[in-house]
């Protein structure tokens, strides 16, 4: 047989044609690498992305890229292989790359993956006080994620309290009780800064202030009542 088109519907045809070129002939987009595939939290690396069917240059449809799921701010298109893009804020370690053209949309695959750093603390201020605990620090460091990354910090593998987010390398929290030195470290959704880095927060020691008795028998067996600080949670 012979196909018939009516009049009325040859624009539209020619339209379908040049839309189903534009889209690489109607095929999806498929993401094979990216560079590079790490960068910090607070966005802004350019990142290639190689592949196939990322539309043509005579195509008015601008490619879309999204990371973890947020739009890129900034994105090129370089030929039907290549796009570039740039990083919005974001936090993770396992955030897919999307490449969409125009209803189209590519799969997440191994290949289309893009890792935030981890968080690295680089400082505390104060960095001792009191055993007792709470004692307002502020922690400087880099990549501590965006507004709502919602981080935690522990002082000595313990918690600390009223976390405060102030940008992507500061924020402040309240210390815990405890006793020693102990590790700094900040978590970020999936990441956290490197254990034993060097960065830490030391506990006041005791002091004794007094003993009652300050003397007694030397066969022992009698209670002594020591008041003094920094004698840990309770204080």
């Amino acid at each position: 047989g012979v196909g018939v088109v009516r009049p009325g519907s040859v624009g539209a045809l020619l339209a379908a044609c040049a839309l189903a070129g534009a889209l690489g002939s109607g095929l999806d987009p498929i993401v094979d690498t990216i560079q590079p595939v790490n960068g910090p939290t607070k966005g802004g690396t350019i990142i290639t992305i190689g592949g196939t069917n990322f539309g043509s240059a005579d195509s008015n449809i601008q490619p879309r890229v999204t990371v973890g799921g947020v739009a890129c701010p900034s994105v090129v298109w370089v030929s039907q292989s290549s796009v570039l893009c740039e990083t919005p804020d974001g936090v993770g370690a396992d955030r897919t790359v999307v490449v969409e053209v125009g209803s189209r949309q590519s799969a997440p695959s191994a290949q289309s993956k893009f890792r935030y750093d981890s968080p690295k603390v680089l400082g505390i201020e104060p960095a001792h006080g009191p055993a007792k605990g709470g004692t307002m620090v502020t922690v400087a460091g880099v990549n501590f994620g965006e507004t709502n990354s919602n981080p935690s910090v522990t002082v000595g593998g313990r918690p600390c309290q009223s976390v405060v987010w102030l940008s992507d390398k500061k924020l402040t929290c309240v210390t815990p009780s405890g006793t020693g030195v102990g590790d700094v470290r900040v978590f970020v959704l999936d990441e956290s800064s490197p254990e034993n880095f060097g960065t830490v927060f030391e506990f006041d020691a005791p002091v004794i202030a007094s003993l009652k008795p300050d003397h007694g028998s030397c066969a022992g067996k009698f209670t002594i009542t020591v008041k003094g600080k920094n004698f840990g949670s309770s204080d």
